[in-house]
């Protein structure tokens, strides 16, 4: 009798088949049988933005979302050296893809500088994204920005500078679930905008000035997000550094709180990078930078995945 792979498994689509899958069944314990499986990658477009007379963009960042026409939106980081790279394109479902807008070179009031991250949809239907500008006059740090789904784009705030952080650098915004744009600027200054670009809600982060990561909105309803400075002290390299933290923020009431600084010893990872996301369980999950058992090849770990519980646990 011979076995075979009858469904082949499409979430993610993958090939699999029966290694041994041949012979007569006894009335003994089978063995030796395997299932193998491979996913099947495609890749749907390559950019060609520093190709030399390439309109095109350079470096993909942020995550796609798809659009209520069921295709794929989102940004390039771009080159400082190649002007126009930093766009916002769409692509289809098999590959298709085409520059919506592209970045000016410098930033003005009216237009956005330059992103460093992805868009949301948002439940007005339009996109929203955020970028951090170039300082010009140190009046201007950056924008949070608006882009239809017909292409046209618009400022609908404006940071300022220190008075109240510059940009998020790294982060971009998430939409709460009261209607608002969350999203935390590069001093560790938390921010909710209406989606005409009131601020609604402001907050600081303390003990840190750095900030890399979105927010996410707990199904508790509160807000978290990851530093990648703060926390405890550690020395490494012949200097010391922080190694980060967790904090939780309440929407609205303008309390943040530091639950889980990074850094203990004698092997805890440390310098969290990236947004956390929600499990099933509750408990919040990312990774971090450092951390780890150290070795040859990372004297200071090569990283770590972690969980928290919103306790701070």
């Amino acid at each position: 009798m011979t076995r075979q792979v009858k469904t082949q498994p499409r979430q993610p689509t993958q090939t699999c088949s029966v290694v041994a899958g041949t012979g007569a069944i006894s009335n003994d314990d089978v063995s030796g049988i395997a299932v193998t499986c491979s996913a099947n990658l495609t890749t749907l477009y390559a950019f060609t933005g520093r190709v030399p007379g390439s309109a095109d963009g350079v470096d993909p960042n942020g995550s796609l979302v798809q659009g209520p026409d069921g295709n794929l939106y989102g940004t390039t980081q771009g080159s400082d050296e190649i002007p126009g790279t930093s766009q916002v394109f769409r692509i289809k479902p098999a590959g298709e893809e085409t520059t919506l807008y592209s970045f000016p070179t410098s930033v003005s009031l009216s237009s956005p500088g330059g992103t460093d991250a992805g868009l949301i949809l948002a439940s007005d239907g339009n996109f929203y994204g955020t970028t951090t500008g170039d300082g010009i006059g140190s009046d201007v740090s950056g924008t949070v920005y608006r882009f239809s789904p017909t292409g046209s784009i618009s400022t609908i705030y404006t940071f300022s500078g220190l008075d109240e952080g510059d940009l998020p650098v790294c982060g971009g915004v998430i939409q709460g679930s009261d209607g608002l744009l969350h999203g935390v600027a590069f001093g560790n200054q938390l921010f909710g905008l209406t989606t005409t670009g009131t601020v609604a809600t402001q907050a600081k982060v303390s003990g840190s000035s750095f900030s890399c990561a979105s927010l996410v909105q707990a199904r508790d309803g509160s807000l978290y997000g990851t530093s990648s400075d703060g926390g405890m002290v550690l020395q490494r390299d012949g200097g010391s550094s922080q190694g980060g933290m967790v904090y939780k923020a309440v929407p609205g009431s303008g309390q943040v709180t530091t639950i889980y600084a990074f850094g203990k010893p004698p092997e805890d990872a440390s310098n969290p990078m990236f947004p956390l996301v929600e499990g099933k369980d509750g408990n919040l999950y990312g990774s971090t930078e450092f951390g780890g058992i150290p070795s040859a090849v990372c004297p200071t770990g090569c990283g770590a995945i972690f969980r928290v519980t919103p306790a701070g646990v």
